[in-house]
């Protein structure tokens, strides 16, 4: 069992609720919520929000990455991005080029599309910064 379901069974233990209720109340299908029991799936970043707002905790806690840690401010991923690129003196293109992601995504992003899963943990690995801060849910 990965960390992110080890986190997410003990959430719903603590809470009180079975897999169909969590489904229902993020208004995902009980068989997507099995797949990350079950198939070592992880959810889209819309279905991380939603889980991290019903149980009130960060997404680097649902990841397995830190502690309990409440979520924080509401800021927009590409403004985040961008300070980060800022911050550091790194092209757009170099950032994309490092992680191995085609410059297209960056265009998907600026029109306030939020970047998959697996792509936020690649990210916030680059940057050394956690998936909360570049979805604006915590402070640099």
């Amino acid at each position: 069992m990965n960390k992110f379901q080890q986190t997410l069974k003990e959430l719903l233990s603590s809470k009180g609720i079975n897999r169909k209720q969590l489904a229902e109340r993020i208004d995902i299908s009980t068989s997507a919520l099995n797949g990350y029991f079950n198939e070592n799936l992880y959810p889209t970043s819309d279905i991380l929000i939603k889980m991290s707002d019903f149980f009130e905790v960060s997404i680097n806690y649902l990841l397995g990455f830190e502690d309990v840690e409440l979520k924080n401010t509401n800021r927009a991923f590409i403004e985040n991005y961008n300070t980060l690129l800022k911050d550091k003196n790194i092209s757009i293109a170099k950032s994309l080029r490092d992680m191995n992601m085609g410059n297209k995504n960056y265009s998907v992003w600026k029109k306030g599309k939020i970047p998959k899963t697996y792509n936020l943990i690649a990210i916030a690995e680059y940057f050394d910064v956690s998936v909360d801060y570049l979805l604006g849910r915590s402070e640099y």
